[in-house]
């Protein structure tokens, strides 16, 4: 096997640290969500407080699955942070702006209750500051987003009540 030359090694190395640090801040993004979750849940909880899943719990079981982990994942993607974010990116380069308006439509379709809509203005921050990073270092962000809320949604579908 040819061995590559020592010209090459920064690039690889470089890559490799890049892909490590992408992999820890997904992971760390994922783990903030489920946090998130729990918390708002302990305080729908502690208030007493209903969140109204009536149009999901409608749904035969595999449905609700392929709408939990594919179709809401990619329309929502698709809605509330690729559009509103390359929108602000086309008349501001303000990421804070673009994280903000991201999420307040995140929040506003996710209006099942006042917890639940501070619950998912948090996580429209975390898919959205995902979404900002991913096309920074070039690693599909519309894919590397959708899978954040498919992963979270499983997460929640699987062990949340």
């Amino acid at each position: 096997m040819k061995k590559l030359s020592n010209k090459y090694a920064p690039i690889l190395k470089g890559s490799i640290e890049g892909d490590r640090r992408f992999i820890l801040i997904f992971t760390l993004c994922l783990v903030i969500s489920i946090l998130n979750g729990y918390f708002f849940n302990w305080l729908n909880q502690y208030f007493d407080l209903e969140v109204n899943y009536d149009n999901l719990s409608q749904l035969n079981p595999a449905t609700q699955v392929l709408a939990i982990l594919i179709g809401a994942p990619i329309f929502e993607t698709i809605f509330f942070q690729y559009l509103p974010i390359k929108l602000v990116q086309y008349y501001s380069k303000n990421r804070v702006i673009a994280i903000a308006v991201s999420a307040c439509l995140f929040a506003a379709i996710h209006f099942y209750n006042p917890v639940y809509v501070m619950m998912t203005f948090i996580g429209g921050i975390i898919l959205a500051f995902l979404y900002l990073y991913a096309e920074k270092v070039k690693k599909s962000p519309f894919w590397t987003t959708a899978l954040l809320h498919a992963l979270y949604n499983l997460y929640g579908y699987l062990f949340v009540d």
